[in-house]
Parts: C-alpha cells; structure tokens; sequence
C-alpha cells in the first residue's frame, strides 16, 4: 500500500498504442495548439492596439483570450511530448501545477463568462447607464474578481485534493491530471472531504448559471421589445458569440461530469475531455470574429499590416468619448454671409454610437462624429476644457441628446427619427446642440 508521501510520477492514459498513429496524434495536437495560439494572439494585440476596441465588451474578450491561451497550454504541449516521446509519466510536482492551473483558469474562465453576461445585459437593457455601470474601474475590478475567485477556488481544490491518501496505484485513466480521476486512486473514505468541496463548487457553478440564463432572459425581452427588425438583428449578433460560447463551455462541463456511470469508458472520458479542455480555446476566437465586423477589421489590419488610425495613433480632431455611448465634439462648419462672404462657426455635436443607433433603430451619420480622445467616465468640466467650451453648453447638450433618446426608446426609434429633420438622428443632434 502506497500514499500520496511515496508517489514520485503518475502514468497518464494514451490516445493510441502504435508509434504512427502517436506521431499522428503529436501532428493533430500540434495544429490545434499553434491555432489557437496564434488566434488568441491576434485578438489580444487587435483588442491592444486598435483604439476602436478600448470598450468593455473587448476588454473581457481579451481577458477571455488570455484564459483560453492558459488553458490549452497547460495541457496539450504535454499530452504532445509524451506522444512524441513515447512515454506516459508526469511527475508528482508537474500533476499538482498541471491540476492547480487547469482549474485556476478554467473557473476563472467561467466566471468571467458571468460577468460577461451582466455586460451584454447592461448594454441592451441599460444603454443609457452603461458607460457608468461599466466604467473602466468596474470593468478592471469585475475581470480582477474573476481572476481572483479562480485562483482561490484553485488553491483550495488542488491543496485539498493532493492532500487526501492514495492507496490504489498511479494510473490515471485520462490524459491530464484531473481531480475526479485523482480521487478514484484515494483511500475509502478518504475522498468525501474533497467530495464536500466539489458539491459547493457545483452549487456556485450552478448559481453562476442561473445568473447568465436570467440575463439572457431579459436580454431577448428587450430585444423583442425593439421595433426595428434591423435593431433586433444587431442586438443579437451582439450577445450570440457569447451564448454560444457558454453553451459549448457548459454542455460539455455538464456530460462531463453528470454522466450516467453505465455509459463512462475511458475512451469516452478522453474525448468528453477533449470537448471541454482543448476544443474551446481554439473555437472561441473563431466565434467571437464570425460575425463581428469590427473585430474582422482590426484583425484583417493587424495580418495585413496596414497602418491605419486604428493601429497606429495620427493626429485627428478633438472630441470626447463616452464608452459604448457616444461622442462629444466640435465640428466647424462654413455660413455664407452676404453674397459672397461666409463665417466659419465652431458648434458642439453629442453623436450617440453606431452599435446603440443601429440597436434602436435610429439613423446614423458618421461624417458628424469627431475624433475620439478616450475620458471615462463622463466628466462635464474635463469636457469642456478638452474642447475649449463653456461647461454649460457642455451639459445642456448631452442632457438635451439624452432626453431626446429616452424619448425615442419609450416611443418607438424608427417613428421618432422620421419626425425628425431630415430623418436623420445625428443631424438633429448637431441643430439641437447649436441652438442652446
């Protein structure tokens, strides 16, 4: 009889016996490894470098990339070696760092995942808030507490597991270090603290769920709500990558470990295991680009090497913009005086975001929005002095735009918009600000 104390390696399972079809499986793991890396990789330095994607919505999508490239390096280069090699052992030390991390990234994955829930919830049914609720210290203090949770729940599980006595050999019957497998090697009895552990962890897990299922829920009720078919379209291209994303993270979570034991085999287990450890870090970036156009750009920039205001900063009009909201500035334009004299007048223009116009239906005209000089969160007096106006005109012209769009979202936008001059959203904007 052995314990944990006297236990130098654990011998992992393999996917396959014969040297090709190893080598085989060194090439697949290969290619799975080196897409997602470099996939991962371009959305970290497109969210970075392109100043288009300094919102909260790409902020958590790059914390989201840097788990995922956590996550399949903690695993797949060393399924690769012990293919490569033809071997099957992981020391003692490297099963408590490849245990400690996995869970480290994978429950702070999921809990980032929450919050990215609460940020698609706020940005539909809150559009008018959300540059406050999800202001750049809220965001960073969410994306730390995600991080943070996950490295508790870390220590505690993988302190607790390896702490338990291991009578039953060293074969684990999986091609990583995993807990529940780790478990089946303790003593009897041994195990039910961690046992214990893991029924509280399920119960948060589950908790987490349910708040991303309520906020979905009052998310396709706002978006049903919207009169404009255009509107409901893009509100939800906005939240399906990430439904989708936890839909593949959950499902095969749920088999995983909610199985029927008449149906486990640990051919079975390696590919469930498969699904949920290695396949997610390479499919996420893919559905978050699918159908984001903004994203598209920002990458097919950063490979293409273009440079661009967006990859590299270039001097362009001030103005000032309020995260996922809009942007205030100055634009001049030319009055004809007499017959053949005109007058080049500076007037203030609050222009609301492309995403929430488009949402709500509402016209948007792109040749008013200034260029954006980042201030968060919204500060009259910094404003003002950034733009050379009076605070006054400052304030009476983003309150006049807001009691305009609370109208236009109570009413109905595509109604309110045709009443307007022109039809046009940013237009009446401009007319409105210049005549306070």
């Amino acid at each position: 009889m052995s314990n944990s104390s006297s236990l130098n390696e654990f011998l992992l399972l393999v996917f396959v016996d014969t040297r090709q079809l190893q080598f085989m499986h060194f090439l697949l793991f290969l290619g799975i490894y080196l897409a997602a890396l470099l996939a991962n990789s371009l959305i970290i330095t497109a969210v970075a470098c392109d100043h288009r994607l300094h919102t909260p919505m790409y902020f958590f999508l790059l914390n989201l990339s840097l788990l995922d490239l956590g996550t399949i390096s903690t695993i797949v280069p060393k399924s690769m070696a012990n293919s490569l090699w033809d071997t099957r052992s992981i020391s003692y030390s490297g099963c408590v760092a490849q245990v400690f991390l996995f869970l480290f990234l994978l429950s702070a994955e999921y809990f980032l995942l929450t919050v990215m829930a609460y940020d698609r919830f706020v940005a539909i049914c809150k559009p008018l808030h959300y540059g406050t609720i999800m202001g750049s210290r809220a965001c960073a203090k969410m994306a730390a507490a995600a991080w943070a949770s996950g490295f508790l729940y870390a220590a505690l599980h993988t302190g607790n597991t390896f702490s338990i006595p291991l009578c039953q050999g060293n074969i684990l019957e999986q091609f990583f270090c995993e807990v529940t497998q780790i478990l089946k090697l303790s003593c009897s009895d041994a195990y039910l603290r961690e046992v214990g552990l893991i029924v509280v962890s399920a119960c948060l897990g589950f908790g987490c769920f349910i708040f991303i299922v309520l906020s979905y829920v009052q998310i396709f009720t706002a978006v049903l709500r919207i009169p404009s078919e255009q509107g409901r379209h893009k509100a939800f291209s906005m939240c399906l990558p990430h439904l989708a994303v936890v839909s593949l993270f959950v499902s095969t979570l749920m088999f995983t470990y909610l199985k029927p034991p008449s149906i486990s085999s640990p051919a079975l287990d390696m590919v469930v295991s498969f699904l949920y450890a290695v396949l997610p870090p390479a499919v996420n970036p893919l559905i978050y680009s699918m159908r984001n156009k903004e994203l598209k750009d920002a990458l097919r920039k950063l490979v293409s090497g273009v440079t661009s205001n967006s990859i590299l900063p270039q001097p362009r009009r001030k103005g000032v913009r309020v995260i996922c909201l809009g942007t205030f500035g100055v634009v001049t334009e030319r009055v004809g005086v007499g017959k053949h004299g005109f007058l080049a007048v500076r007037r203030p223009v609050f222009c609301l975001s492309k995403t929430i116009a488009e949402v709500h239906g509402l016209t948007y005209d792109k040749a008013h929005a200034p260029g954006h000089k980042l201030s968060e969160p919204l500060k009259h007096a910094r404003i003002a002095l950034d733009i050379s106006v009076p605070r006054k005109t400052v304030e009476a012209c983003i309150e006049e735009t807001m009691r305009l769009f609370s109208h236009c979202l109570e009413t109905g936008g595509p109604e309110c918009v045709s009443s307007l001059p022109n039809g046009n959203w940013s237009e009446y904007l401009s007319l409105s600000c210049f005549g306070l």
